[in-house]
């Protein structure tokens, strides 16, 4: 974490905390995803299947980018190093007096369903979408691009019927890979 200047909290979970930060040789901001749980090994850490999912998934432009996984040995932290976007979906909604214009609605829409469609033809099922993960990078003249948080899920490759113990399900789905 030596090369990484800690700005400020993003965020905070039950399993780990979202900080921004500076890369402090070439100076660019990231999104450091430092997890609370201790790992005693790097084989541990590898293992993990949110790093396992995301390195399997990037690059995608509608999916947050790994960039670089760091483990300290000695104190046995983990911190995920991925690229820092602007906000997400719900603050972008929230409190704002008039509707988002369809165009916006349909090329968000369009970029969410790219995200969970290169997730589901690698095998990955996305437990936790909702507004706030779904994050936002404001580009020129607000063009906005999405990109799922997917750090912030439990990624799993069972059918959603599955985990929902749904007893009728057609069995030809249940053996189905995406």
């Amino acid at each position: 974490m030596q090369r990484y200047r800690i700005l400020a909290k993003k965020g905070e979970g039950t399993f780990s905390e979202v900080l921004k930060c500076q890369n402090v040789e070439n100076r660019q901001y990231y999104a450091c995803k430092r997890m609370k749980q201790h790992f005693d090994s790097i084989e541990s850490v590898n293992n993990l299947r949110e790093i396992q999912a995301m390195r399997r998934l990037s690059p995608h432009a509608n999916l947050v980018e790994l960039k670089e996984v760091i483990f300290d040995k000695k104190t046995g932290t983990l911190a995920l190093i991925c690229e820092l976007l602007d906000m997400n979906l719900y603050e972008l909604i929230r409190g704002r007096k008039h509707t988002l214009p369809e165009e916006k609605c349909k090329s968000y829409i369009y970029q969410a369903l790219r995200g969970l469609d290169h997730m589901h033809r690698n095998g990955i099922f996305h437990r936790d979408i909702k507004p706030e993960n779904i994050l936002i990078k404001v580009g020129n003249a607000f063009n906005y691009e999405l990109a799922f948080v997917l750090f912030y899920c439990y990624v799993s490759n069972t059918s959603p019927e599955l985990l929902l113990s749904v007893s009728n399900f057609f069995w030809e789905l249940s053996r189905r890979r995406f």
